[in-house]
């Protein structure tokens, strides 16, 4: 039968019984390598110990009214032993009955052990009792903050979507005029391109005029007041179609402007309605909404690129350069109406000038003409006496 070496370590209760002088404090059987200086039962005893080791069966089984001859080869019949807490191991009873003896408690102990788990029962219950009345003052503390936070959050959106529809109208209606003022400018410009190509005509009569008086023959080609105004409505009519033209590039340049700023309010326009759509959303959010979701770290998440007082900043400013465009724009449509109202005058001033020259030189000729036929006549009689 094999044996087996194993590490125990037992620390046994005191016991008022007297032992034996002499006798040895442990079973002759077990054998040590290692001895207590002081042989007490009371102190912890440390050492190796040699058990027998009884062989169980490789397959337990439970029915003891097993008939031998329908087991398996090397399957014990046996019915399992187990050891007696009473008399302890066949071979060392005076150690089990000692072991028994020192495992137990008095009654004294026994009720203190009671009284022990009354008191840590009553005071986990206390404790589980204040544990529960904190976690529902703090879900009270939590839900009032929660619900004062929502008063706050809806008072302060709907005025943030007062302020925005404020903005909204005021983008809305600047924009109305500015594109108001853009198409007027767009019609002075056709107007200005009309009136450049309207002076080719009388340019080319001028022209036409002065190549015609170049046939003159002799002493004929005079520069005359015909010639004279003829000249000068020539460069009148220049000097309208430059004046034009330079009106012309100012009135694009300005369009230019007036496009570019209608743009940003455009864009200003956009933007506010989309915040205000989603403020409208949020504002009529509430605790039973659909859709509902947390997202964890969305307070320290900020997506803004300004404050208040610089959004409203901004956006008076975007107002005034649209305002400042549309006054440019409308003294524009000013000076250019004023422009042609004074070209088309000088125009016709020269063109009264001219004519009435002509009228004039017309009439010279033909006074100087019948004098000449006249001297002419007079001539001939003579020479025909």
């Amino acid at each position: 039968m094999a044996k087996e070496v194993s590490m125990c370590t037992q620390l046994q209760q005191w016991s008022p019984v007297k032992e034996t002088p002499g006798a040895p404090s442990i079973p002759p059987q077990v054998g040590y390598c290692f001895h207590s200086p002081k042989k007490h039962p009371w102190r912890p005893i440390m050492g190796y110990e040699e058990i027998e080791v009884t062989p169980m069966p490789s397959q337990p089984i439970t029915n003891t009214m097993v008939d031998p001859c329908y087991t398996p080869a090397g399957m014990a019949t046996e019915p399992l032993r187990f050891p007696n807490l009473v008399t302890g191991f066949d071979r060392s009873p005076e150690h089990a009955a000692r072991a028994a003896l020192y495992t137990r408690y008095t009654q004294n102990e026994w009720n203190q052990n009671s009284i022990k788990n009354y008191n840590e029962s009553d005071a986990k219950r206390n404790f589980s009792e204040r544990v529960r009345n904190d976690i529902m003052r703090m879900l009270r503390e939590t839900d009032e903050i929660g619900t004062q936070g929502q008063r706050d959050s809806g008072r302060r959106i709907g005025e943030r979507i007062t302020d925005t529809t404020f903005w909204r109208n005021e983008v809305s209606i600047e924009m109305e005029r500015l594109v108001a003022t853009c198409e007027k400018l767009n019609d002075t410009r056709r107007q200005l391109e009309r009136a450049i190509a309207g002076i080719e005509g009388p340019l080319h009569i001028v022209q036409e005029c002065l190549y015609h008086r170049e046939k003159r023959q002799g002493l004929e080609q005079v520069h005359d007041a015909v010639e004279q105004s003829l000249l000068k409505e020539v460069a009148t009519l220049r000097e309208c179609q430059d004046k034009f033209r330079n009106m012309l590039e100012k009135v694009r340049q300005q369009s230019k402007n007036c496009r570019a700023t209608q743009h940003e309010l455009e864009t200003d326009l956009r933007n506010k309605e989309y915040a205000l759509g989603i403020d409208n959303m949020c504002h009529q959010l509430n605790n039973f909404s659909k859709g509902l979701q947390f997202y964890a770290g969305i307070e320290r998440y900020d997506p803004t690129v300004c404050d208040a007082a610089r959004w409203a900043a901004a956006s008076a400013a975007t107002l005034q350069r649209s305002q400042s465009e549309r006054a440019k724009a409308v003294q524009m449509l000013s000076d250019a109406e004023n422009l042609i109202n004074v070209s088309a005058t000088e125009i016709w001033d020269q063109w009264s000038n001219t004519n009435s020259a002509f009228t004039r030189r017309i009439a010279e000729t033909i006074e100087i003409k019948n004098k000449l036929q006249l001297h002419l006549h007079k001539v001939n009689l003579t020479s025909n006496l």
